[in-house]
C-alpha cells in the first residue's frame, strides 16, 4: 500500500500536485486518484506527526486503521477495526489540523456500523 501511494504522490508532484493541500481537482489527473493521494498525504502526516514510522507502531485504538479515503477535497474517511471511533477521529482531526494539514472533517467507521465525524457540524 505504502509503494502505490508513494508512486502516486511522485506522480502528482511530477504534475504540479505538490502544493495543493485539499485534494482538489489537478488537470490531467482523476480527481479520485488526487483525492486518495491527499488521503494517503495526511495518514502519513498524523503517523509522523505520532512519532512511529507505520500504524502498527500505534497503539490501540489508533493501530486498528485499515483503510482511508477522501470523498470529497478536505474530508478523510477511516476505517477502523475498534468501538472507540470516536477517540480515532477526534485524534486525527486534532493531530492534522495541528500541523497545518488542510483538513475540513474526519469520518471514522468501523464494520459494526459505528461511526464519527468531526467535527460534527460543518
Amino acid at each position: 500500500m505504502k509503494q502505490f501511494a508513494l508512486i502516486i504522490v511522485l506522480l502528482l508532484a511530477a504534475l504540479g500536485f505538490a502544493g495543493c493541500s485539499s485534494g482538489s481537482e489537478i488537470a490531467g489527473v482523476p480527481p479520485e486518484v488526487a483525492r486518495q493521494a491527499w488521503a494517503d498525504e495526511k495518514i502519513d502526516q498524523w503517523i509522523g506527526e505520532s512519532g512511529a514510522n507505520g500504524i502498527d507502531e500505534l497503539p490501540a485504538p489508533f493501530s486498528l486503521v485499515e483503510s482511508w479515503e477522501s470523498p470529497e477535497a478536505g474530508v478523510l474517511v477511516v476505517r477502523a477495526r475498534t468501538k472507540d471511533v470516536h477517540q480515532v477521529a477526534q485524534e486525527l482531526l486534532r493531530s492534522i489540523r495541528a500541523s497545518g494539514g488542510g483538513i475540513v472533517s474526519v469520518k471514522v467507521v468501523n464494520d459494526a456500523g459505528d461511526s464519527a465525524k468531526y467535527p460534527e457540524i460543518i
